[in-house]
C-alpha cells in the first residue's frame, strides 16, 4: 500500500472530472463487483438469521435483518499536502435502529429508561457534533457521534444508563412485514420471529455459555397492547460495549422466516457467472448489486488487475482496492486522481478481516517415509500418531521450527509483498478479548505488540516486539541493501543453533549422516517477484550444509503434506481457545501434553489447569465425545473468569510461540495509514471501521440524502 506521502496535492477525494461520463457503459445506480475466482457461493449461500455466527458476507448485509446497527455517513476527504480530512470530509458513525424502535434498560432500583429514537435523519455532519481536532479538520476519517438528546441511543446517557442495567427489553417495530422478494405480505413481523431465529440456531452448550460470559443470563420474549418485546436478564459478566457488538454483530439477533426476507435487497439470482441483488422497495439510491466471477477459476494477480483497470475505466466495474493492482499501476492511478483525470480515490479505514488464513505445521503425517531425513527427524520412524505428536514436541524439533521461522524478518517480508504491517499470531485480529473490562484493549488487534511478540529460542533466549523489526527494515546499514533487510539480525546466532539441532539429530541417527535435510518453506509466490525470490533461496541455503530449504507454493500438494491451512474465523478468545482444544489437527492438548512448556509462565499454569480440569471432571480426552466437547467449552470460559484479560493476550502469545508461526504473506495488519479505493466517480461511499458494506448507506453524486 503507498503511504500517504506519495500524494503531492490537496485535491478532495471527491473531486472528480465530469467529462468522463461517456465512459460508462452501467446503469450508475447497479453497484458492481468483480472477483478473482469461481463463485463459492454457488448452492452455498449463508443463512442471514437463524444461525450463530457474525455478519461478515455481502448477502449477509443485503438480505439480513438486525436489531441495530452502525451506520456511516459521509464519504472521506483528505489533505494529502498538511496530512489531516477536511471539516466536511469525515464519516459519521453512530447507531441506527433495525426492526426495533425502543430499547428499555432497566437497572438495579428497577427504574426503567426509554429510547425510542436513533436521530438518524438529523445526525449528517461530524462538525455539528465533534470540532475540529487537526488544523482545520480531523485527524481521523471516522467518529463516533454522541448526541445530547436523553432519548436517542446515540446519546451518552444511554451509554451510561446501558453500563449500570440489568435488564434490556427491545421493542420491535410493530408496523414491519415480511416480503415475498419484493412484493410486501401481510404477515407482521413480531418478537416470535426473534425467538424463532435463535431456536433455529439450536445453540451448543458452548454457544450458550458464550453468551453468558457476554452478559445474557436469560432470553425472553413478550406482547403487551400489541406491542412485542424481546427481553434480556443480564448478569455479572455484562460489558456493555462487548453486549452491544455482540447484539450487532451476531445474526441470531435478528427475525427469521424460512419462506420470507425483510431485507433492504432481495436475491434475484446465483449462478456460476454471477450474483444479482436488486431493492425491495426502489428507495435506495443503489438499486441493483451485481457481483461478477471467473467461472473458469482464479487467474494470476498482473491478468487480473489488468482486467480490472480496463473494467473501470469502461464504468463495468464499481470499485477496488488500490492493493488490487501493481506498484506501477498504483502510481498512475495516483498521478491522474492528482491531476483530476476521472479518477476517484477514497480512504478504506483500515480492518482486519475476522477470517485469518492460518499456516501451521503438521504435528503428524499421514504415511511417513522412513526413507525421508526431515520426516524421520520430526515424527520420527514411528507410523503412530501419537507417536509422530510426541516426537514432534521434542525440544529439539521445537526449537528447530521457531528458528527456522525467525530467521527471516517477517516484517521485511511482509512489506515487500503487501506493503502492510505483519500480523503474527493464529488468532483473528478483530476477535474481542472476551474478558476485557476497564481496558482499551477490547479486542486482539488492540494489543497487536504483545499477541506479535517473538521470541528466538537460543541458549539464551531473545524477546522482541514487531516495531523491533521494522527497525531493522529502516535501519541505516540495511535500508538500501535488501539481503540485510530480510534477513534477521540474529542470523548468525540462529544459523549456529539450528547446526547444533542438526548435529545433535545425526549424532542419534548416524546411519543417515550423509543425507541432507529437506525443508519444505511454502510461500504466497504470486505475491513475490523472481528476484525476491531467488534472495529468499540463497538466504535460506546459507543456514547450514545439510538443510536444503525447498520454497514451493502455498497452494501446492508438497505443502499441504507438511502444514495445516485453516480459517479461524473466531469471534472471541473464548472461541478460539475452546477449538484449540477441540480440533483434530494441532490440537492444544496434544501440544501441552507432549511439551515442556515451563519457559512460558500463563501457558505452563493453562496446563496445570487443564490437568486438574480433566482430573476433577474424569474426563476422556476424545474430540468426538459430546462430554468432552462440552467440558472444553466450560473450561473455557473458567480460564477467563479465572485469567485476567492481560494475562488471556500473554495466553494467546504464548500458545503461538510454542507452535512457531510459519512465513505468512496473507497475515497482515494496517497500523499506519489507510488503505485507498478506486472508485467510480458518481458514488458517494462511507468509510467504515469494518469490512461490511450496506450498501443502502451508498448515495450517487447529486442526489440528496
Amino acid at each position: 500500500m503507498f503511504k500517504k506521502l506519495l500524494f503531492c496535492s490537496t485535491l478532495p477525494l471527491a473531486l472528480v472530472c465530469s467529462s468522463c461520463s461517456s465512459l460508462y457503459k452501467v446503469d450508475k445506480k447497479t453497484y458492481v463487483i468483480e472477483v478473482n475466482n469461481q463463485n463459492e457461493t454457488f448452492n452455498n449461500l449463508s443463512k442471514v438469521s437463524g444461525v450463530y455466527e457474525l455478519r461478515k458476507t455481502h448477502h449477509d448485509t443485503l438480505t439480513g435483518n438486525y436489531l441495530l446497527r452502525y451506520k456511516y455517513k459521509n464519504e472521506t476527504k483528505y489533505d494529502y499536502l498538511n496530512n489531516y480530512f477536511y471539516k466536511n470530509g469525515v464519516s459519521a458513525k453512530f447507531l441506527k435502529f433495525g426492526i426495533i424502535d425502543e430499547i428499555h434498560l432497566v437497572d438495579e432500583q428497577n427504574s426503567t429508561h426509554i429510547f425510542n429514537t436513533d436521530e438518524d435523519s438529523q445526525i449528517n455532519n461530524v462538525s455539528d457534533f465533534i470540532h475540529p481536532d487537526i488544523n482545520r479538520g480531523y485527524k481521523n476519517p471516522i467518529y463516533q457521534i454522541q448526541t445530547n438528546n436523553h432519548i436517542s441511543i446515540n446519546s451518552s446517557f444511554f451509554n451510561q444508563k446501558l453500563a449500570s442495567s440489568k435488564l434490556i427489553r427491545f421493542k420491535v417495530k410493530n408496523n414491519i412485514y415480511w416480503y415475498d422478494k419484493d412484493k410486501k405480505t401481510n404477515i407482521l413481523i413480531n418478537a416470535k420471529d426473534i425467538e424463532k431465529s435463535i431456536e433455529t440456531a439450536n445453540l451448543s452448550s458452548q454457544q450458550t455459555n458464550e453468551l453468558k460470559a457476554f452478559g445474557i443470563e436469560k432470553m425472553d420474549f413478550k406482547t403487551h397492547e400489541n406491542n412485542s418485546y424481546f427481553e434480556i436478564k443480564l448478569n455479572d459478566n455484562f460489558k456493555a460495549e462487548l453486549f452491544l457488538d455482540l447484539i450487532i454483530n451476531n445474526k441470531i439477533f435478528s427475525a427469521y422466516s424460512d419462506k420470507f426476507n425483510y431485507s433492504e435487497y432481495y436475491l434475484v439470482k446465483n449462478d456460476l457467472k454471477h450474483t444479482l441483488y436488486k431493492s425491495v422497495n426502489n428507495t435506495n439510491d443503489i438499486q441493483s448489486v451485481l457481483i461478477k466471477y471467473n467461472s473458469a477459476g482464479k487467474v494470476d494477480k498482473p491478468t487480473h488487475a489488468k482486467h480490472l483497470l480496463n473494467e473501470y475505466h469502461q464504468g463495468l466495474v464499481s470499485s477496488n482496492l488500490l492493493d488490487d493492482f501493481s506498484d506501477v499501476q498504483q502510481k498512475q492511478l495516483i498521478r491522474d486522481f492528482n491531476s483530476n483525470k476521472g479518477i476517484k480515490l477514497s480512504v478504506v479505514q483500515n480492518f482486519s478481516n475476522n477470517i485469518v488464513n492460518t499456516i501451521m505445521f503438521k504435528d503428524f503425517i499421514d504415511e511417513p517415509d522412513i526413507n525421508n531425513v526431515f520426516e524421520i527427524m520430526m515424527y520420527g520412524k514411528n507410523k503412530d500418531k501419537n507417536g509422530q505428536i510426541s516426537q514432534f514436541y521434542s525440544q529439539n524439533n521445537i526449537d528447530f521450527r521457531n528458528n527456522i521461522t525467525q530467521i527471516i524478518n517477517k516484517y521485511t517480508l511482509n512489506f515487500i509483498a503487501n506493503k502492510t504491517n505483519y500480523y503474527d499470531n493464529f488468532i483473528s485480529p478483530n476477535a474481542i478479548i472476551s474478558n476485557a473490562q476497564n481496558t482499551n484493549y477490547l479486542k486482539v488487534i488492540d494489543a497487536n505488540d504483545h499477541v506479535s511478540k517473538g521470541q528466538i529460542n537460543l541458549t539464551k533466549n531473545i524477546e522482541f516486539y514487531p516495531q523491533d523489526l521494522k527497525k531493522n527494515y529502516y535501519n541505516a546499514e540495511s535500508f538500501l541493501n535488501v539481503d540485510k533487510q530480510l534477513k534477521s539480525i540474529h542470523f548468525e546466532s540462529i544459523s549456529k543453533n539450528i547446526a547444533n539441532i542438526i548435529d545433535d539429530f545425526y549424532k542419534e541417527n548416524p546411519n543417515i549422516k550423509n543425507k541432507k535435510i529437506n525443508f519444505i518453506l511454502p510461500l504466497k509466490l504470486e505475491s513475490l517477484d523472481t528476484r525476491i525470490i531467488e534472495k529468499l533461496n540463497k538466504i535460506f541455503n546459507e543456514i547450514n550444509q545439510n538443510l536444503q530449504v525447498n520454497i514451493v507454493d502455498i497452494d501446492s500438494e508438497i505443502a499441504k503434506k507438511y502444514y495445516n491451512f485453516s480459517n479461524y474465523s473466531t469471534n472471541n478468545t473464548i472461541e478460539y481457545i475452546n477449538k484449540l482444544l477441540l480440533t483434530s489437527n494441532n490440537n492444544l492438548i496434544n501440544a501441552l501434553t507432549n511439551s515442556d512448556v515451563s519457559q512460558y509462565k500463563i501457558l505452563n499454569k493453562t496446563k496445570q489447569l487443564l490437568i486438574k480440569f480433566i482430573e476433577q471432571n474424569k474426563i476422556i480426552v476424545n474430540i468426538n465425545d459430546k462430554h468432552f466437547f462440552e467440558k472444553m467449552g466450560e473450561f473455557s470460559i473458567k480460564l477467563h473468569n479465572k485469567f485476567s484479560y492481560f494475562e488471556i493476550i500473554k495466553l494467546i502469545n504464548e500458545i503461538k510461540l510454542l507452535y512457531s508461526s510459519p512465513y505468512n504473506l496473507s497475515s497482515n495488519i494496517d497500523l499506519d495509514s489507510f488503505k485507498y479505493e478506486l472508485i467510480q466517480p458518481w458514488i458517494i461511499k462511507p468509510t467504515r471501521e469494518d469490512n461490511l458494506i450496506y450498501f443502502e448507506d451508498i448515495k450517487m453524486e447529486g442526489k440528496n440524502e
